[in-house]
């Protein structure tokens, strides 16, 4: 009896590049192989900013998620998904006797888009309920300036720390800030 031979599917498979968005000069982020361009739309890829250029300290700690949206040839063009900082980060952070403030934003940005920003500051010291709500205010009205902007200039602050200056910066006029970041920032 003999036996049918079984094809190898990798030899089918081409591999594609996969390039981060026009934002980030169409760096080359990784690679993914593929028997067909069309399954490569939707794929996503996890970034963190040391890897596009940034010399941020904690660069590592802040991810970028891209996700496929287009493939020409042997390219694989990609959009912002999302943006988020590790839980490592986050933990080391937060310490004793010191006050963290979350502020959760829904923006609707000047090209349509909608987006969300989830916020986190640590002020010095323990803060009563009436500095807690006057932060919050704070923040908000800051982020509100956001709606004026197109999504790219939002991710490129967002990418270059300019973004977190500017929380900074409302919320330090309140209370001595120990720390202000965009803790995840999402398109909805």
């Amino acid at each position: 009896m003999v036996k049918p031979r079984v094809k190898d599917k990798w030899k089918l498979k081409r591999w594609y590049r996969i390039l981060a968005p026009k934002i980030f000069d169409e760096k080359e982020v990784g690679e993914t192989p593929a028997d067909d361009p069309r399954s490569v739309v939707g794929r996503e890829v996890e970034i963190d900013l040391g890897m596009l250029g940034n010399k941020d300290a904690n660069a590592q700690y802040k991810l970028f998620v891209f996700k496929v949206v287009d493939v020409k040839g042997e390219n694989a063009y990609t959009a912002v998904k999302e943006y988020y900082i590790a839980r490592e980060l986050e933990k080391t952070l937060v310490r004793r006797r010191h006050t963290r403030i979350d502020n959760v934003e829904d923006l609707e940005t000047k090209d349509g888009k909608k987006i969300r920003l989830k916020t986190m500051v640590i002020a010095a010291g323990a803060l009563q309920t009436t500095r807690e709500k006057e932060l919050r205010r704070r923040i908000r009205e800051s982020l509100k300036k956001l709606e004026k902007e197109k999504l790219d200039n939002i991710v490129k602050k967002l990418a270059s720390g300019e973004l977190n200056k500017l929380i900074f910066n409302a919320a330090k006029k309140v209370n001595p800030i120990r720390f202000a970041e965009v803790r995840k920032f999402e398109i909805l």
